[in-house]
């Protein structure tokens, strides 16, 4: 009796506790409820007719009830309609009123990425292609009666909104393009080339949008851009540098300028910069070639089928000691070139000097082997399959240097004409 008691106290005790943590978990959490989605009445009821058309398309295209199927042709033809003049006044009133504010520092980024009116001529865009859409949808329905007569879907075209808002777009591109050079004929700085430069950006901007948009007039501006966006520098040697066959002509061909920097004068006969590179070092190592040689060896057992005293076979065991000589040929050769290039900035004035140095090198490892070559380490396998070579010539590590030494020095010519600008 006792017992019982005892154990109906600590189940009461359970049961509270239970009810407790329960009661503070229905506090803590909401039960998630799944939305229910609108029928087609609904979508039209609030107004929605977009939804409401393509619902009624749903149920047209599958088997569904006579019941429903004259619910969605009751509804269907109005909600075409409606549903485009719904749009068509929302994007006619955002064409006459959208504006971007354009000025100075307005920029390519805005225009590609911020700007209202290209995000109008989107809209339209998708507009178009979105009513192709619902015209396809219903000619794969075919012919819909309703009430005694057949149901009218009347044809549309959006093309003039669509080409209204490009040329919208198209006239801000145009516009923020001259912007940056407007009321000048001709750089007087660097800041002045700079701003070129992004001119012409805008301008390819623009025939990549609408290569059709005042074509000859933006080729013109285009170009313009460009030929004043240069830089127009030239660069002379302060001593030779005949050493290994090499002359300043190589030198100078080996330079990749990227689009914004020419070697010459412009259309007044000036340059904007003027450069003096001297070469203080050239310098080809004798080379050097490193033989090593190792005696390889390795124990294995190998299994035969040898004939018993009966002429069965037996399979027996043997150890075999296999030998091969592994040699490794180890080439190096460097050469260094270095000096100084002196940048006169022809409209500030101001002249910098940087060092150059264009260290290179090279190294090469083969091998040769003797005997088995399953004595071979397995790390040394990878230069057998090498093929043997001979150290390069100071004639091709001088090429190899130079090679480095042009990008190094129109690294420092890039920096400095425009990139720091």
């Amino acid at each position: 009796m006792k017992k019982l008691k005892i154990f109906s106290i600590l189940l009461g005790i359970l049961i509270t506790v239970l009810f407790s943590s329960c009661f503070r978990l229905g506090r803590g959490f909401k039960i998630k409820r799944v939305e229910k989605t609108p029928t087609m009445e609904e979508y039209y009821a609030s107004g929605n007719y977009y939804q409401a058309f393509w619902s009624a398309i749903t149920i047209l295209e599958k088997n569904n009830s006579e019941e429903k199927r004259n619910g969605a042709l009751s509804i269907i033809e109005d909600s075409y309609a409606k549903y485009l003049e719904k749009e068509e006044s929302i994007l006619e009133y955002d064409v006459k009123t959208y504006k971007d504010d354009v000025d100075f520092n307005y920029g390519r980024i805005n225009i590609d990425v911020n700007s209202k009116t290209k995000k109008l001529y989107e809209r339209c865009k998708y507009f178009q292609d979105d009513y192709n859409r619902v015209r396809t949808s219903i000619k794969d329905i075919g012919p819909m009666y309703y009430g005694g007569r057949e149901l009218v879907f009347p044809l549309k075209d959006y093309s003039g909104l669509v080409k209204k808002t490009k040329d919208k777009y198209s006239d801000l591109v145009y516009l923020v393009a001259k912007t940056y050079t407007e009321g000048r004929t001709y750089p007087s700085s660097q800041d002045a080339k700079k701003d070129y430069r992004e001119a012409y950006k805008v301008y390819v901007q623009l025939q990549k949008f609408d290569n059709g948009y005042k074509k000859d007039e933006v080729i013109k501006l285009k170009d313009e851009a460009y030929k004043n966006g240069l830089n127009y520098v030239t660069i002379n040697f302060a001593n030779s540098i005949k050493k290994y066959a090499v002359t300043e002509k190589e030198v100078l061909a080996g330079l990749d300028l990227g689009d914004w920097i020419t070697i010459g004068k412009d259309a007044k006969g000036k340059y904007d910069f003027n450069m003096v590179v001297t070469v203080e070092n050239f310098d080809i190592s004798k080379g050097d070639l490193q033989r090593t040689v190792f005696d390889k060896e390795k124990e294995i057992v190998i299994q035969e089928n040898v004939p018993d005293r009966d002429r069965r076979p037996v399979v027996v065991s043997r150890r075999r000691l296999l030998k091969s000589r592994l040699e490794i040929i180890d080439l190096f050769k460097e050469a260094f070139i270095g000096g100084t290039i002196k940048i006169v900035d022809n409209y500030s004035k101001k002249t910098k000097t940087f060092t150059i140095e264009a260290p290179s090198i090279f190294k090469y490892s083969y091998a040769m082997q003797e005997g088995d070559i399953r004595a071979i380490d397995p790390e040394y396998l990878p230069l057998l399959d090498k093929k043997p070579t001979a150290l390069p010539t100071d004639y091709e590590m001088s090429k190899i240097g130079l090679k480095l030494f042009s990008e190094e020095l129109a690294s420092k010519i890039i920096g400095e004409t425009y990139q720091n600008y």
